[in-house]
């Protein structure tokens, strides 16, 4: 037997804002519980929460993360390049394009 979560997520949006979509995959990870019970939360030494008597979404066997991920091709690739491409049947270029 194996366990699957999937997590729908709307992450942070905007193209310079990498660190908060980061951040926001981190706090999914690490600070949301499946609670098996009453009091599934604690502090960490840390000062953060953690899981306990429960688990996360890393603890499954199979996780998916969909939903509207706003990960972006690097800013220094112009938007109308990758819209050519695209257009064009040339997606497998997008990783070439500095």
């Amino acid at each position: 037997d194996s366990s699957v979560c999937v997590v729908g997520a709307h992450l942070s949006a905007h193209r310079g804002d990498v660190a908060g979509r980061n951040a926001d995959y981190h706090a999914i990870c690490e600070r949301d519980c499946f609670r098996r019970g009453l009091g599934a939360w604690t502090r960490t030494a840390e000062g953060r929460h953690a899981c306990r008597d429960a688990f996360g979404a890393l603890d499954h066997d199979v996780v998916l993360f969909l939903g509207d991920l706003n990960y972006r091709i690097i800013a220094s690739v112009d938007d109308e390049e990758v819209f050519d491409l695209v257009r064009d049947g040339e997606i497998d270029r997008l990783p070439e394009v500095h």
